[in-house]
């Protein structure tokens, strides 16, 4: 249960140092688009289905 809390922790540190980027906007380092507009991880997920085992996956 320690492990699950530490890794857990680290998570949230390690997500909370991520550069926030509005909805919509490709992100950049140094003015270069790390991935075109058209790259698959710049595509929208959020009418995506739901995995219906994904309450479990969140647990774990």
């Amino acid at each position: 249960m320690v492990e699950a809390t530490a890794d857990r922790t680290a998570l949230v540190l390690l997500l909370a140092a991520l550069p926030v980027v509005p909805a919509g906007a490709v992100p950049a380092i140094d003015g270069i688009s790390v991935f075109p507009n058209d790259h698959i991880w710049n595509a929208r997920v959020d009418a995506l289905p739901v995995d219906p085992d994904s309450a479990l996956s969140s647990r774990l």
